[in-house]
């Protein structure tokens, strides 16, 4: 016996619709069971018949279980599954996907079974979650999946399988149930059917709606995050990889841009890539690594709108970091294309770090009274003059070096 129990396979975005039908599946239960099975009269009124084919049972079986290892063995494996495909697919697709399988399950049952188990009510949510173990075996066929395996009481263990390999077995399984239930007209038990043509509804959904597959680095790069819990834990390799996959994810793409700098080479597309998340990273991320990225790339010779500039050193600034935010002003200043107001505010700014942060009221004196002499209408001058004349006085009571 096989048991998977783990997926080295991290969602790529918030799961809230498996967590919702998780959550939907058991509430069915409890309010359609007699505390263990569920109750004969629902099963035989929304269960999926050969009587009742046209009045929404396809739909309604799928959230209708026998008992509770049913519903747990089916809630399980939706978790194990769901995330992942939910986190690549996001969730409209993913309820198409989900929807499509279940009725491809029931399809494949009603078309093959019937006259078998015309009264036999199809019940439960495998042939939609099949679907999920089929749509995995399209995005990413290399994902790792850790099992539990026991064949009596001798071999006992664990191991790490890919995600085809499971697809396989349980497949395997099902085709070889199927046809024992096909040649002894046997309709009860375990809907083999149901999950043969889930796993390919799965499969040809992901195939149509054209999700791009994690190829094997990626897998093994979403392996080793699975482990570590930490994106700083990857290689810069790995997190390129994992950036073809999610490009619209800014936190990878500051990652990517902060590891390659540590590790070189910086590669053009890791800095375009990083250039085009840069303001959401500024917005969401680590003002002061951000910035100290960003100052990385000006002494390697890239070129940046000084209006970023600017929101780069606010971040720096906001969190403390006052040799980048230095750094990113005085390039404005030395910037040949930087605009009357730009320069305004970046001196400005400069001056303010000189004087609050790095306590050198003289470099702050000087900025000031540059901004003076410079921007003399400017609507800052009134507090601008205040500040000449405080720090003027701290510069004049100052100790005086003796030698």
């Amino acid at each position: 016996m096989i048991f998977p129990y783990r997926a080295k396979n991290p969602p790529e975005n918030f799961p809230i619709v498996t967590i919702v039908l998780i959550v939907l599946n058991i509430a069915i239960f409890a309010a359609t069971s007699d505390g263990w099975m569920i109750r004969e009269d629902i099963a035989h009124l929304w269960g999926l018949k050969s009587t009742n084919i046209g009045q929404g049972t396809m739909f309604t079986s799928m959230f209708l279980h026998a008992d509770w290892f049913h519903l747990l063995g089916n809630m399980w494996f939706l978790y194990l599954f769901g995330f992942a495909v939910e986190g690549k697919l996001k969730w409209l697709k993913f309820i198409i996907l989900y929807l499509a399988a279940g009725v491809g399950g029931d399809l494949l049952y009603m078309a093959m079974a019937s006259g078998g188990s015309g009264d036999i009510p199809g019940i439960g949510a495998s042939g939609a979650i099949m679907g999920l173990l089929g749509a995995s075996l399209w995005m990413f066929p290399h994902g790792k999946i850790n099992v539990f395996y026991w064949f009596g009481i001798v071999w006992i263990g664990v191991w790490e399988w890919p995600i085809w390999g499971a697809a396989l077995y349980y497949l395997g399984l099902d085709v070889i149930g199927a046809m024992l239930q096909l040649s002894l007209f046997d309709g009860g038990g375990t809907n083999h059917l149901a999950h043969i043509g889930g796993a390919l509804g799965g499969f040809l959904c992901a195939l149509l709606l054209r999700v791009k597959r994690d190829d094997e680095y990626v897998s093994e790069a979403k392996s080793t995050l699975a482990e570590a819990k930490d994106l700083s834990m990857l290689t810069r390799i790995q997190l390129r990889d994992m950036c073809s996959v999610q490009p619209d994810d800014s936190l990878l793409a500051h990652h990517w841009m902060y590891k390659s700098q540590q590790s070189p080479p910086v590669t053009d597309e890791c800095i375009q890539h990083f250039m085009k998340h840069l303001p959401n990273i500024v917005r969401e991320g680590d003002g002061a690594s951000a910035a100290a990225c960003v100052a990385g790339l000006i002494d390697q010779g890239t070129v940046f709108d000084n209006k970023v500039l600017l929101d780069c050193a606010g971040a720096a600034e906001k969190s403390g970091a006052t040799s980048p935010a230095i750094k990113l002003l005085t390039t404005i200043r030395n910037s040949q294309h930087a605009t009357s107001d730009d320069l305004e505010t970046a001196t400005f700014r400069l001056a303010s770090i000189y004087e609050q942060w790095m306590n050198n009221p003289h470099k702050a004196l000087e900025l000031f009274q540059e901004y003076q002499h410079r921007w003399p209408m400017s609507p800052m001058e009134s507090v601008v003059r205040q500040k000449i004349s405080v720090l003027t006085q701290k510069v004049q009571q100052a100790p005086r070096n003796p030698y």
